[in-house]
């Protein structure tokens, strides 16, 4: 099967998606991270949001199999709902086959690790990124698609067909919330 993962602001047309179709391109993964701009810009991603929407909408018009990913907590603790509200918007708008969330985790020597040590960036603990979780699921409004939280980088791990299962994804956040669901600890989390 034909991948390709397509970086941030990737002007590909439809045509040459048909083309790549045609020498077998069957899959395209595309790393959104966040539907919030302001994020967007401070990750260096390269496109705002409204790129973002037009490159997944290019190739789910060359009737490829677009997965999407997105990321817990890289809005930090302070923009948090805001990213997750926007990211479910975006991700509603580019209607990917598969939706991939993963939870951030910082490493050394990385540029938000660096601000976290400065004390300018603060990750959301973990029931802050299931209330970003919770956030971005709402605000998502899938016609068709799977949904997947189950990275070894997450707490709670859902696999899900939307939108029949969104109301049971959101009650299952909502019972991790409420402490009656077990969390991964962090000892078994991982890139």
């Amino acid at each position: 099967m034909g991948v390709l993962t397509l970086p941030s602001g990737d002007n590909k047309n439809v045509d040459q998606l048909l083309e790549l179709k045609t020498l077998g391109l069957h899959r395209v993964y595309m790393g959104l991270e966040s539907g919030f701009d302001p994020v967007l810009t401070a990750i260096d991603k390269g496109a705002d949001a409204a790129q973002m929407i037009e490159a997944g909408q290019r190739v789910k018009a060359a009737n490829l199999f677009l997965s999407v990913t997105a990321l817990l907590g890289i809005a930090g603790a302070a923009l948090s709902q805001e990213h997750a509200r926007a990211t479910g918007q975006v991700l509603s708008a580019m209607e990917p086959n598969q939706t991939g969330i993963l939870t951030l985790m910082l490493l050394e020597n990385t540029p938000l690790y660096q601000l976290e040590q400065a004390g300018k960036f603060t990750l959301p603990d973990q029931h802050g990124m299931l209330r970003e979780l919770r956030t971005m699921v709402e605000h998502l409004d899938l016609k068709k698609g799977q949904l997947q939280s189950n990275h070894a980088s997450n707490y709670l791990a859902i696999n899900a067909r939307m939108p029949r299962d969104k109301e049971p994804v959101l009650a299952a956040i909502d019972q991790a919330l409420a402490g009656q669901t077990r969390l991964k600890p962090e000892y078994l989390r991982a890139l």
